[in-house]
């Protein structure tokens, strides 16, 4: 992946700047304080929206603007034998909360905009920043956070299985924290939650671990022989991915993870007949939603249902409305 050339408009100090950077090597070079930081700040938010130093919104648009713009040119090669993609045009558009369109929008070829994290994937960039050096010297958490950066762009599906996590993981903190706060649930719907939360957890998390363990797989070799030149064979560096666990409970994880989905969400057996005044729900997603099919969510009551279908798409023959 090249980058042919960037525009940049209100981003932090910058006005306005243009850069067409040389095919094989780019230097910039300038006094302090004059944004050499800040545009490869720009060329790092084309890998999917976001800083390497951090910071919100406003703080990455010029002080007395409501948005920032980038316009780049990117182009994907191919090996040595092919032609090379036609060039693409990315749009980052950073709108503070006072801007007609705030947060981080991008878009490609002029389609519409979308969410700038939705580049993840599509250009592939390597940052090094003093602060790298506390993937050595700090915590476990700012190792995890490097890979995750990383795969991110190798896998574009990691991203989203990534958030799933997440969102599975405030999800299960807000329950417990709400229970623990008085606001009690009926102990069978808790449990209900807590199950489908930790299979949720199970299963993105064995998905994330296994990406991180071929990734590092791959990055070991390179990283212990560029160590071994710079320090002239004299020392010999390590990597190994540990979890927050011992070593045998690390090797039987993923046979855990696929018994206790099997045990705990059990399809319903063939032939099964739905309860009276009972409702039997489908996730708009088969392969992944978890609904009736469950053994633990089975059959919802009428009072469970916060909405109803009026509208039939599928087959089209049948397009109607439901009364």
């Amino acid at each position: 992946m090249r980058l042919l050339s960037l525009e940049v408009a209100n981003y932090r100090n910058i006005a306005a700047a243009q850069l067409e950077p040389g095919r094989e090597l780019t230097v910039i070079c300038g006094n302090n304080g004059q944004g050499k930081t800040n545009l490869l700040e720009a060329i790092w938010l084309l890998t999917g929206g976001k800083s390497f130093r951090g910071g919100k919104d406003a703080e990455l648009v010029r002080r007395g603007e409501t948005f920032a713009v980038l316009e780049a040119v990117t182009q994907r090669t191919r090996q040595e034998d092919q032609e090379p993609d036609e060039p693409a045009n990315v749009r980052i558009t950073v709108g503070t909360p006072d801007a007609q369109r705030p947060g981080r929008y991008a878009s490609v070829n002029g389609s519409p905009p979308k969410r700038a994290a939705g580049l993840a994937g599509s250009f592939p960039a390597v940052v090094f920043d003093p602060g790298h050096l506390s993937l050595v010297k700090g915590a476990p958490e700012g190792r995890r956070r490097f890979l995750d950066a990383a795969l991110c762009q190798l896998y574009p599906g990691y991203l989203a299985t990534y958030r799933r996590y997440v969102r599975a993981l405030q999800q299960k903190n807000a329950l417990l924290r709400h229970s623990a706060g008085g606001t009690e649930r009926p102990w069978a719907e808790k449990c209900a939650l807590l199950e489908v939360l930790n299979v949720e957890l199970a299963a993105q998390g064995e998905a994330i671990q296994k990406r991180r363990r071929e990734y590092l797989a791959l990055l070991t070799p390179l990283a212990c022989a560029n160590y071994a030149e710079l320090s002239h064979g004299a020392e010999r560096m390590a990597v190994r991915y540990a979890l927050n666990a011992s070593r045998a409970v690390e090797k039987i994880m993923p046979s855990c993870v696929g018994r206790f989905i099997e045990k705990r969400f059990r399809p319903v057996p063939e032939g099964y007949q739905v309860p009276e005044n009972r409702y039997f729900v489908l996730g708009d997603h088969r392969a992944t939603s978890i609904d009736s099919r469950s053994s633990v969510i089975g059959c919802v009551e009428k009072s469970q249902i916060v909405g109803k279908v009026f509208l039939r798409v599928w087959p089209l023959s049948n397009f109607s409305l439901i009364h």
